[in-house]
């Protein structure tokens, strides 16, 4: 008996999945569903439910094209357009680093440690998809954020989101390098996940890392430790008395190297991330 041709919903999507696996490509049958329920316009948990809902012939075309980035390694975000950070949806291009779930870490963190302050003026340093700064706006409402990138590119990207999420009377995005667009400013917290990942180590990367995701968002070009020396030397210049920062770093690898960098600072505290691994650092400046 002849097997039957695919026609709907649930036909393609196993077709997809093993299309994807055959490629080694990671969580097959999640970027199936994804990018499915993109071309055909339902959720992931919709698909199931109309599983015997036809294609048509232009949305067969659109699933095949996007699978086929797919198994070339392209991340299925920049596919998509965009993610999800911290339950909000963010547009992402490879203009930005795709901001991970670990992230949210730090931001939980500042989020926590601004309790009980009122109207906090907050710096994001190295902003790209603005993932850091909207969502600490968002979730508080009288908090003045301002957010800096090296990229204007990626700053176009920062500012779209805060438009779509509501926040962008509340965020300033400014373009230039570190401190260079705050100069004579002070704030009561400052953020950054600045690139950490040693020039000599690129190469060792995922290739849906290394190869579509950019360069600068990655690596300092030097050993992974260079913005944290120049953070260590001048983040006190920029905190108000009483004031911290919170950094994402490079996981174990970095930890004593870090804490070697900020042991002079007050109330040093080494946080892990959702694998329990080393990877965010916060301090304060003393109030006095």
């Amino acid at each position: 008996m002849p097997e039957r041709e695919p026609v709907t919903v649930v036909d393609y999507l196993n077709l997809a999945v093993d299309f994807l696996a055959k490629r080694g490509i990671e969580n097959p049958r999640l970027h199936a569903e994804l990018l499915l329920g993109d071309v055909v316009g339902l959720k992931r948990i919709e698909l199931y439910l109309q599983f015997d809902r036809p294609l048509t012939t232009t949305e067969i075309h659109r699933y095949r094209e996007l699978l086929r980035r797919r198994s070339t390694g392209e991340p299925v975000q920049y596919i998509l357009g965009h993610t999800e950070f911290y339950g909000r949806r963010f547009a992402v291009n490879p203009s930005v680093l795709i901001p991970r779930p670990e992230t949210e870490v730090l931001v939980e963190q500042t989020l926590n440690r601004l309790r009980g302050v009122a109207e906090p003026d907050i710096l994001d340093i190295g902003t790209g998809s603005g993932a850091i700064a909207v969502t600490i706006a968002a979730e508080r409402p009288d908090a003045r954020v301002v957010a800096t990138d090296i990229s204007a590119a990626a700053l176009d990207i920062a500012r779209a989101n805060a438009e779509r999420l509501g926040v962008s009377d509340r965020v300033e995005f400014l373009v230039g390098n570190l401190f260079e667009p705050v100069r004579g400013r002070v704030f009561r917290a400052i953020v950054s996940n600045p690139p950490y990942i040693a020039q000599d180590a690129m190469y060792k990367l995922p290739a849906n890392v290394g190869y579509y995701e950019p360069p600068m968002a990655l690596t300092d070009g030097e050993d992974g430790l260079r913005f944290y020396r120049f953070f260590s030397r001048h983040f006190k210049e920029w905190l108000t008395p009483g004031g911290m920062a919170v950094l994402e770093f490079g996981g174990p690898d970095q930890s004593d190297s870090i804490k070697e960098l900020f042991k002079d600072f007050d109330k040093v505290i080494i946080q892990k991330d959702y694998q329990k691994d080393d990877r965010f650092i916060s301090f304060f400046k003393p109030d006095s």
